[in-house]
């Protein structure tokens, strides 16, 4: 169950992520959690280093999927997660403990939801999607589709290739906020 609370946090990070898009700090990209150019976080553990992720990740560029962004948001509005709190695969935070990390505001389940609807497949997620979940999964891939071809619309009548990525995260930002707080793929 959520709380409201939570809902409010949520609508808070989705809001911060569309604004760090309109920005440019977070650069929508589907295939990878998180980029971070120029941030060495490896060697920063490796020095024993107490320092904020917030601070590493300030002024700098973030590739990031839909869990990546929410991830970015959420340190960059709440709190003082360390460096040495997570673990690292190429340089980059683990995206397992990213997720558990945003599990204060989204339960697995949902950041799964959220990320289907991103990337427009289920393939990164090896146990699947069974009952109630796998019609979300289902919907989430739909509101994916619709969205490719609002793209592929504006493609035509602009000549102009949109980001695909910077329209899948804004559509999943936007319906956070208008759900106030909840991903309904729609």
């Amino acid at each position: 169950m959520t709380t409201q609370k939570q809902r409010r946090e949520r609508l808070t990070l989705a809001k911060t992520v569309l604004s760090e898009l309109e920005e440019e700090w977070i650069i929508a990209t589907q295939g990878q959690y998180l980029t971070v150019e120029g941030a060495d976080f490896e060697d920063l553990v490796s020095r024993g280093s107490k320092a904020k992720v917030q601070t590493v990740l300030s002024d700098k560029q973030c590739k990031a999927c839909a869990i990546g962004s929410i991830f970015v948001a959420a340190v960059d509005t709440f709190d003082s997660l360390r460096v040495g709190d997570l673990r690292y695969n190429y340089n980059q935070p683990n995206d397992d403990d990213m997720i558990e990390y945003l599990g204060r505001w989204f339960s697995e389940s949902e950041l799964r939801i959220i990320e289907v609807a991103f990337e427009g497949n289920t393939d990164q997620w090896e146990n699947g999607f069974e009952g109630e979940l796998a019609d979300d999964a289902t919907a989430a891939l739909i509101f994916h589709e619709a969205i490719e071809e609002r793209a592929c619309e504006e493609e035509e009548r602009t000549g102009k290739t949109p980001s695909i990525g910077t329209m899948l995260l804004t559509a999943i930002m936007e319906n956070i906020v208008k759900n106030k707080g909840v991903f309904v793929p729609e």
